[in-house]
């Protein structure tokens, strides 16, 4: 069994690097069809009137479709969302058949990705009622991934126990089925230590999108309020096993738990 130098560190990389380096066993298979798979390069449009462009988009639907299509047809971005400030415009994007550890691929999005910013933005302001006043207000810092590397932990969390509402001994963090009705009757999943930790390395923890899951689980549980959740759990974790002097994997749960629910974490009681 190997481990690194440091007391504990945790991988917080989401691309799984650290582990990866310090050669722990992972998975990167990708299913093209799933929107973890789809790297993103987002951006805001600012100064939007959007009671004038949503009136249109509801009053001239034919007309908003048919000029959806032709943007998309010209490599435009068409996914727009409402952000708390009625006069910004968050523009989504899923971009497929890339690989997110390619620094080639990766530049390639970073070039063209921006290419097709620019496109969308003056096509808006061109055609788009409400749009006529807007600008670009910010890009993303860099390429958005969905999922690369997960690790092979203790624990691969799996489709079959995310949509079955599994409860584990170890669970360090709870989820709600913020998609609506992923799972009806199992609307909160559970995020266990186990999936935590690598198999063969000790003093080296995860946190984030590169946790142990299959493919299907991974997709669910890794957008950010989850990491976030994942990350308090890493964090304190590592903490406990500091002082009380025994490696991560050798931790009492229910003190890791307790400690948790203390500071708001809603778990499962016992």
């Amino acid at each position: 069994r190997q481990a690194v130098l440091a007391k504990i560190v945790i991988d917080a990389t989401g691309d799984g690097d650290v582990f990866a380096s310090a050669g722990a066993p992972f998975d990167a298979q990708m299913d093209p069809k799933m929107r973890s798979s789809h790297l993103a390069l987002t951006f805001r449009i600012g100064n939007v009137n959007s009671t004038k462009y949503l009136d249109f988009k509801e009053s001239e639907t034919v007309k908003y479709g048919e000029m959806m299509r032709e943007l998309e047809h010209l490599g435009g971005f068409t996914h727009y969302i409402n952000t708390t400030r009625e006069d910004v415009i968050w523009v989504n994007n899923a971009i497929g058949g890339l690989d997110p550890l390619k620094v080639t691929d990766l530049t390639w999005l970073e070039v063209n990705g921006r290419k097709r910013i620019q496109l969308t933005y003056q096509f808006l302001k061109t055609h788009v009622p409400g749009f006529e006043n807007s600008f670009i207000l910010d890009t993303a810092s860099q390429i958005g991934v969905r999922s690369s590397r997960r690790l092979i932990g203790e624990h691969i969390l799996t489709e079959k126990e995310i949509f079955s509402g599994v409860v584990f001994p170890d669970t360090i963090a709870v989820c709600p089925d913020f998609r609506h009705n992923v799972s009806p009757e199992h609307p909160h999943w559970h995020v266990p230590l186990r999936s935590l930790i690598p198999l063969q390395i000790d003093n080296l923890m995860v946190a984030g999108r590169c946790y142990s899951s299959d493919l299907v689980a991974n997709d669910l549980l890794a957008p950010i309020q989850f990491c976030v959740a994942m990350g308090q759990a890493a964090g304190t974790a590592a903490a406990l096993a500091i002082k009380h002097q025994v490696p991560v994997r050798e931790l009492d749960v229910k003190i890791l738990q307790d400690n948790l629910i203390k500071r708001g974490v809603p778990l499962p009681v016992p």
